[in-house]
């Protein structure tokens, strides 16, 4: 739509797709824009002002569109994070986080959005073949823990046992969708020095703001990684449960997470509850040199404060 227009045919165009939304008793809008920007647009004194104008429109029609439609959900998406700006993203309730659902580099980019807008706003999305290994299912699964998980590809063919696992991947994830809502994130692992031909690992650490409960999502790349440890903060933890593919399950020695993976691209998701004076974890690990895990409290994704 080019908000250029003089405002009565802006008026229309906005009738014709607000009108059509709300008639049609529609919950759901997914803006995809996967246009390139160029130098700008034309129509005004130069190119930057065209955008300018063009930008200042396109949050105007999102202002009409909130007020007429306010239980309206909508998705934010633009090849992948191309517009996770906080100008649009003020409009919008949820971002795809990016285009790259069959990369490597997935658990990367995904866990680099979390710097624009919260996990509880990234959709990440999984996407899963029928000749995935139990390694490479897991692999993707895991990868979603960075956000709201979401599936694509060849889900209706998937077989007993491949569906077997995406089922438990997305109940442990209900369990620690809660995890996603407050808190930080702190990343470990060596730096990022390619994309494409990752290798070593990556671990992210979400912990509740009141310090009870920890998210922890693991990955290992290329090369070989022999062993994961990550500073947890507390030595009152264990890990009780765990989605894995066979691989050693990640375990709590002190106050470190250690895992001990036994090939590259893995990943790990894990869960856990409260239970006396430790703190338990539910973990679930995957190959596909990258894991993902989630230390959890009271019973599932949730690790609970010893006592509590």
């Amino acid at each position: 739509m080019d908000f250029a227009l003089p405002q009565d045919l802006v008026d229309y165009l906005a009738e014709r797709v607000i009108g059509t939304l709300e008639s049609s008793g529609m919950g759901y809008l997914k803006v995809d824009y996967n246009e390139t920007l160029g130098v700008g647009c034309d129509g005004a004194g130069s190119a930057g002002e065209g955008l300018r104008r063009q930008v200042e429109g396109t949050y105007a029609f999102f202002e009409r569109l909130r007020a007429r439609l306010p239980e309206l959900v909508v998705e934010n998406c633009a090849s992948g994070g191309h517009r996770l700006d906080p100008g649009l993203m003020a409009y919008c309730d949820v971002g795809s986080s990016t285009d790259a659902h069959e990369c490597q580099e997935l658990p990367i980019v995904a866990a680099n959005v979390l710097r624009l807008i919260p996990a509880s706003r990234s959709l990440v999305w999984a996407v899963v073949r029928r000749t995935h290994s139990a390694r490479e299912l897991n692999y993707r699964l895991a990868t979603g823990f960075l956000g709201r998980l979401c599936l694509s590809g060849d889900i209706v063919e998937l077989d007993d046992v491949q569906w077997q696992h995406t089922r438990r991947a997305i109940e442990l994830h209900g369990r620690v969708a809660p995890l996603l809502d407050d808190g930080a994130w702190r990343r470990f692992g060596p730096r990022v020095e390619s994309y494409h031909t990752p290798t070593g690992w990556q671990a992210l650490l979400r912990p509740t703001l009141d310090g009870t409960a920890l998210l922890a999502v693991l990955h290992t790349f290329g090369g070989e990684v022999s062993q994961i440890q990550v500073p947890i903060g507390w030595s009152d933890w264990m890990v009780d449960s765990a989605l894995t593919d066979g691989d050693p399950s990640p375990r709590v020695e002190g106050d470190v997470l250690r895992w001990e993976p036994t090939a590259p691209f893995r990943g790990a998701s894990p869960r856990g509850a409260a239970s006396g004076a430790r703190r338990q974890a539910a973990a679930a690990t995957g190959r596909a040199e990258a894991m993902h895990r989630v230390l959890a409290q009271t019973g599932n994704t949730r690790c609970g404060r010893g006592g509590e």
